[in-house]
Parts: structure tokens; C-alpha cells; sequence
């Protein structure tokens, strides 16, 4: 067969190379490749070449991912930074309420010393002379003395043993109600019997702080005392509560226990609330 009886054309549809009789030429062929249908120019026009690639689709999947990819990274940056941010200004209220812990033991150590020197020179009676009188032959021997016992107070409370992660701080109370600071620095809190460890963050580098725990479960709401093992942190009384798997710690600014889980600030006592959740039994 003479190949001038033959067209060359191609698939507008897939871009298939097909070779179709001269005769066809004006008249609607359908593509075996796609099963779709168009015409066949007269004259051999829109013959393809050999070798002719079919046009490549655009990769919109592609082209959105990649926006999509951006988008999430301008979101993880917009909250890294707010994080940071938080994380600084809980470090300085913290700061600030430890200088005002300090200052208000010095302020107690100075007072209990003014009392003292008032009962000296207010001239009261001598004191009655208390040195014991010797001991006789013929006096009864005292039974060796005993250890008293432990204080019901200072028993570990079941409760409190574990670590704890620091959670939420309440900070203040308007009319609304309470707000709180989220905490998204490291601040654990591990009690094991009577010894409380804290670990947490301080100009971006690790810190640890050991207490020696007292509680009193006797009465409501619960009291605690920490006192620092380096005596420099001084001690600190509150109240504390455990509900659900959450603790709860309230303490004020002047180191004495306040009498319900409340926030002030407007009375000059500096009273804030600490929210932990139990990471470790």
C-alpha cells in the first residue's frame, strides 16, 4: 500500500501518534488509545510528528502542598515565639515574688528581734533560779528519757508523694473570676516523704532546689511548710489540696498559710495559686 494513501496525525485528547487512511481526512475518527473522538483535517493537517510527547498536566497537588507546607511553618514560628514570650514572663514573676519572700523573712527575723530586746529592757521580774538541786544517794534513779513521739503533722501525707508537673498559675481574680498564666517552661515537683526536689529553668539553664517538707493533715484546709536545705530560700507556709489527680498549692507573699483558695492582690498579701498535675506516682 503507497504511503501517500496514509496521514500521520495526532490525538488532540492524548497526544497519540496514529496512522489513518488519506480517505478519512475530514471525517470523525475515534482514538484507540483514549476512546475519544475528533476530526481528521483534509491535506494531512495536524499530522503529528514522530516521536511527538504528550503534554505533561500541571502538578497542582504539588503546587499545593508546598503552600500548604509554608503556611504551617509561618503558624509553628507565630507560636514559638509567643511561647518564648509567656516563658519570660513567667520567669520574672516568679523572680519577683521570690525577692519578696526573702524580704519579708528578713523583715520577720528583724521584727522577732525588736520584741526580744523590748521584753529586756522592760524591767520584769528575774526569772526564778532553775538550777537543779544535787542528787541523794538515796534518790530514785529517772527512768532513761524517750524519744518523743512524731507530730501527727508531720506525718508524709500519701497524697503529696510523686512528681508533678506545674501546669497553670493563678495570678489574679476580677470580677469575671479567675485568670490564670499557662506554664510552658520546665517545672517539676518530686516528694518523697518528707524531702520535696524542684527542678526547673533559670536564664535558660537548669536548676535544682531541695526542701524538707512539713504538713499538718489535721486540719482544713491542709497546711504545708517548705524550708530550703541551703537556708538561704528560708521557709514558706500554704495550704494545698489534691482532687482528681490535680494539685493545688496556695501561699502568700507574707510566708504564713492563708485561710482558703482564694487570689488577692489588692489586700497587699501577693496570694497566688499553683496548679500541678501528677506525672509519677
Amino acid at each position: 500500500m503507497n504511503e501517500t494513501d496514509h496521514l500521520r496525525v495526532a490525538c488532540p485528547s492524548c497526544g497519540k501518534n496514529l496512522r489513518v487512511k488519506a480517505a478519512l481526512a475530514g471525517k470523525r475518527l475515534k482514538c484507540p488509545s483514549c476512546s475519544k473522538s475528533f476530526d481528521v483535517k483534509p491535506g494531512g493537517e495536524g499530522k503529528a510528528q514522530e516521536g511527538l510527547p504528550r503534554p505533561r498536566s500541571i502538578p497542582w497537588g504539588l503546587i499545593g502542598f508546598g503552600t500548604a507546607a509554608v503556611v504551617l511553618l509561618g503558624v509553628l514560628i507565630v507560636l514559638w515565639v509567643g511561647a518564648r514570650s509567656e516563658a519570660r514572663d513567667l520567669k520574672d514573676q516568679l523572680e519577683a515574688a521570690e525577692a519578696k519572700l526573702q524580704q519579708a523573712t528578713a523583715s520577720a527575723g528583724d521584727l522577732r528581734k525588736q520584741l526580744a530586746g523590748a521584753r529586756t529592757d522592760s524591767g520584769g521580774a528575774k526569772p526564778p533560779d532553775s538550777t537543779p538541786a544535787a542528787p541523794r544517794a538515796d534518790d530514785p534513779k529517772p527512768d532513761p528519757p524517750t524519744t518523743p513521739p512524731r507530730p501527727v503533722g508531720s506525718k508524709p501525707d500519701p497524697d503529696l508523694q510523686g512528681t508533678w508537673k506545674l501546669s497553670l498559675v493563678y495570678d489574679k481574680q476580677d470580677e469575671t473570676g479567675k485568670s490564670y498564666l499557662a506554664v510552658s517552661s520546665k517545672y517539676l515537683m518530686t516528694i518523697e516523704g518528707n524531702k520535696m526536689t524542684v527542678e526547673g529553668e533559670s536564664d535558660g539553664k537548669p536548676m535544682t532546689k531541695s526542701f524538707t517538707l512539713e504538713v499538718d493533715q489535721g486540719k482544713e484546709p491542709k497546711v504545708y511548710t517548705q524550708t530550703a536545705d541551703d537556708k538561704k530560700g528560708g521557709s514558706q507556709s500554704g495550704i494545698y489540696a489534691v482532687r482528681d489527680g490535680k494539685l493545688q498549692m496556695c501561699s502568700q507573699g507574707d510566708g504564713k498559710p492563708p485561710d482558703s483558695f482564694t487570689v488577692r492582690r489588692d489586700d497587699g498579701k501577693d496570694r497566688r495559686i499553683l496548679e500541678f498535675e501528677r506525672v509519677k506516682r
